[in-house]
C-alpha cells in the first residue's frame, strides 16, 4: 500500500485540505496510512482499525473527497451501532467539510424520520441506527440514485445484533445501487461479518492497522 508523509501528497480537494489544515488532524495517522487510499480509490473495504478519532477521521476525509457538492442529493450512507457514534461522526464531518458546503442530516429514532424532508430537500450525507434507517428504506423516504458510498460503523456489532432479521438485512442491499462503494469500520473481525462482506462486496479489501504482511501492503488483502 503506497504511504504518504502529508494530506497535501493525496491530491485532496482545496476546501478540503482546508478544512484538515483549520480543523485537524494535522499528520497522517496509522489509520490514514492504512485505510484513506482504498477508500478513495473507490474499493470496497473492511476496515479493521481502534474506535476513535482517526478511524473517523479516515473515512471522512475519503467520503469528502469522493463526494460530488455540486450534486443536490443523497450520496452517503453512514449506518452507526449508536446515537454517541453517530454525533461524533457528525462533529467530524461537519469540521473537515465546512469549506465543501456539505449538508448532513441525523435521524436516530422515528421521530427523527417523520421530521426530515429527505426527498425535497436531500443531506449529501445521511447518518442514523440501524431501524431509522430501515423505515426510511422501507417506506420510500429518500431517493438513491445519486448514492456513492454505504459505511458500517462497528459493522460487527450491528451484524450482531441483527443476523437473524433476515428481512431488515435483505431490505438493506436491495435498495443499495448495485455500484456502490460499501466500507465496514470495525474493531474485531468476525465470521458473521465476513460471511456477509464475501455475498455483498465487490472483492473486498481487509485492512487493518496491526497487521503487515511484509511486502508493502500494510494489512491489505482481498476476501
Amino acid at each position: 500500500m503506497p504511504s504518504f508523509a502529508s494530506f497535501d501528497d493525496l491530491n485532496l480537494k482545496p476546501e478540503l485540505l482546508q478544512g484538515i489544515h483549520s480543523y485537524g488532524p494535522r499528520t497522517p495517522s496509522r489509520p490514514h496510512q492504512v485505510g484513506l487510499i482504498p477508500i478513495l480509490r473507490n474499493r470496497d473495504c473492511m476496515f479493521q482499525a481502534p474506535p476513535g478519532p482517526m478511524r473517523m477521521s479516515t473515512l471522512s476525509i475519503g467520503m469528502l473527497q469522493r463526494l460530488d457538492f455540486s450534486i443536490e442529493g443523497l450520496q452517503a450512507l453512514l449506518v452507526v451501532n449508536n446515537d454517541e457514534a453517530g454525533e461524533e461522526f457528525h462533529r467530524i464531518l461537519s469540521g473537515l467539510g465546512e469549506f465543501l458546503g456539505v449538508k448532513i442530516i441525523q435521524c436516530f429514532d422515528a421521530d427523527d424520520v417523520s421530521l426530515r424532508p429527505l426527498k425535497n430537500e436531500p443531506p449529501h450525507i445521511l447518518i442514523g441506527t440501524v431501524r431509522p434507517i430501515f423505515q426510511i428504506i422501507t417506506e420510500n423516504l429518500a431517493d438513491n440514485s445519486h448514492l456513492r458510498m454505504f459505511v458500517t460503523d462497528d459493522g460487527e456489532q450491528i451484524v450482531a445484533e441483527h443476523v437473524e432479521e433476515q428481512a431488515l438485512i435483505d431490505s438493506y442491499w436491495n435498495w443499495l445501487p448495485s455500484d456502490i462503494q460499501i466500507i465496514n469500520l470495525l474493531t474485531t473481525m468476525t465470521v458473521d461479518l465476513i460471511g456477509m462482506a464475501s455475498r455483498t462486496m465487490k472483492l473486498p479489501m481487509t485492512l487493518s492497522t496491526d497487521a503487515d504482511n511484509g511486502d508493502g501492503e500494510v494489512g491489505g488483502a482481498e476476501l
